[in-house]
């Protein structure tokens, strides 16, 4: 009888752990990864992508010249407008793991999609964040990253380039793993 009733103890235990973790995982949001947006594709050499920085307006960004340290595997374009809220809560995030994002020598590029600049700034100096900030004025981008529908732009969306000028991959909706993705742990 004794040995009935702690086996039936330990059973008990463990369910309970059981539905524990269960618990904590199903709590936790995943990453989407996509396979394609516009013409970026996963594994496919990158399309070219160009803008201008905010802080130096005359200074080009594009993605065939970007890599500047050593070291550097991968560099992450972080698309965004003022009016996406969950563009902005992806940015908080990498604002928190900036450091983590440094010493795994991530450079993060924020490239805001299509807005006029003086409310880029607005929006930037109410969240000022501390990474280079692209503007993305013409809209060139819409074809090489954005186009997920056919017809219209879906943000968020976050490309991770390799140095060997591919495409590592495509995030829409960031997860609680965001961070982990883009280091490469989880992508």
């Amino acid at each position: 009888m004794k040995i009935m009733k702690i086996t039936i103890a330990w059973a008990l235990l463990l369910s309970l752990l059981f539905i524990s973790v269960a618990a904590q995982s199903a709590g936790k949001k995943k990453c989407e990864l996509l396979k394609k947006s516009g013409q970026a594709v996963v594994g496919d050499k990158a399309p070219f992508f160009g803008g201008w920085y905010f802080k130096e307006r005359q200074k080009v960004f594009n993605t065939d010249k970007v890599w500047g340290n050593p070291g550097e595997k991968r560099i992450a374009l972080v698309f965004f407008t003022t009016t996406c809220g969950p563009c902005l809560a992806g940015m908080e995030k990498l604002k928190k793991a900036r450091k983590e994002l440094k010493k795994a020598k991530v450079p993060v590029y924020l490239v805001n999609f299509k807005e006029d600049a003086k409310k880029v700034e607005r929006f930037m100096k109410k969240h000022p964040m501390p990474f280079p900030v692209i503007h993305d004025r013409f809209g060139n981008a819409q074809g090489a990253y954005l186009d997920s529908s056919g017809k219209s732009v879906v943000l968020p969306r976050t490309v991770i380039l390799g140095k060997d000028g591919k495409v590592k991959l495509i995030i829409g909706e960031e997860g609680d793993d965001y961070v982990d993705c883009m280091i490469e742990r989880n992508g």
